[in-house]
């Protein structure tokens, strides 16, 4: 088990090979191959765990404008993204019981030309419908990020070089 303890950094990659080789200094990685793999892999759990400020975060899941212009399916993968990962940590009901809170929070959280032009959660339909309704307004958000992307083109190009 100790030479686990000892390879646990091979095993890393990306973001948490990061994590270990730059941000823990050599003796706080010393401390964990001595108390063991258990005690890395929670310090790692920690490091990296998923918080509600993350989940609602547009940016963390790759929303952008660009996006949204090139694939008009991008805004809906990003809800249905947003929504396993509000059941996973538990910001959404496992039976969708809080859909308006936690949809408003999410809208609350996006581009405000994008979210005004999406339909407002209401208790008057299911999280289902809501989905439908979001999806039915692929085509007019795609337009509109692309007006958008654009505008932003412009502004960049007449700061000229530096910007």
């Amino acid at each position: 088990m100790r030479q686990m303890s000892y390879l646990f950094e091979v095993l890393l990659d990306g973001p948490a090979a990061m994590w270990w080789g730059c941000e823990l200094s050599e003796d706080q990685r010393a401390v964990f191959r001595g108390d063991g793999l258990s005690h890395a892999l929670v310090a790692l759990k920690v490091r990296f765990e998923t918080t509600p400020n993350r989940v609602l975060d547009a940016s963390f899941f790759g929303l952008d404008l660009e996006g949204i212009a090139a694939d008009e399916n991008k805004l809906l993968e990003f809800f249905q993204l947003k929504l396993k990962y509000g059941r996973a940590t538990h910001e959404l009901a496992r039976d969708n019981g809080n859909w308006e809170e936690f949809m408003d929070a999410v809208l609350d959280n996006l581009y405000p030309e994008i979210a005004d032009n999406l339909p407002c959660p209401s208790s008057a339909e299911t999280l289902d419908e809501y989905m439908q309704n979001i999806d039915a307004k692929k085509g007019v958000i795609k337009y509109l990020a692309s007006k958008l992307c654009v505008k932003a083109d412009l502004a960049k190009f007449s700061a000229g070089p530096g910007y």
